[in-house]
């Protein structure tokens, strides 16, 4: 991986490291920090529509494993989109939208991929930390 790539990585491990929170922890996140539930999916999406340019660039190599769950993510998101979809947004959405659940499942096997343990159980605390991003 490039130098370049670094903070991507930071960024996009960070982001799934929240989506990939158990929902308690979640809305914690939210409400401490007065952040609506769609923060979750910006973040993401930031980090998201930078790494095919990254790919392409030969910056960041993911796999085409990795690549295929980003763009669940990123497909998830995009099917809970519009005001139809409000109640997907809620604080409670998050503990019983199957969404937001196949959301968590699938940025918990991303992180597992790129990271192996260290991210793939960092979910389990992912309060952020001075210095972080998401603070």
């Amino acid at each position: 991986m490039s130098a370049a790539a670094y903070p991507l990585r930071r960024m996009l491990v960070e982001s799934l490291t929240m989506l990939a929170a158990d929902a308690p922890d979640q809305r914690a996140w939210s409400e401490e920090h007065r952040m609506p539930t769609d923060a979750l999916a910006l973040e993401f999406n930031d980090a998201f529509a930078m790494v095919d340019v990254f790919v392409e660039e030969g910056l960041f190599d993911l796999g085409p494993a990795v690549l295929a769950d980003l763009k669940v993510i990123h497909g998830l998101f995009t099917t809970m989109r519009g005001r139809a979809n409000a109640e997907r947004w809620t604080l409670d959405a998050l503990a019983h939208d199957p969404g937001w659940t196949a959301i968590r499942e699938t940025a918990r096997r991303v992180l597992g991929r790129i990271d192996g343990e260290r991210s793939a159980q960092a979910w389990k605390d992912p309060r952020p930390h001075s210095g972080d991003r998401l603070v």
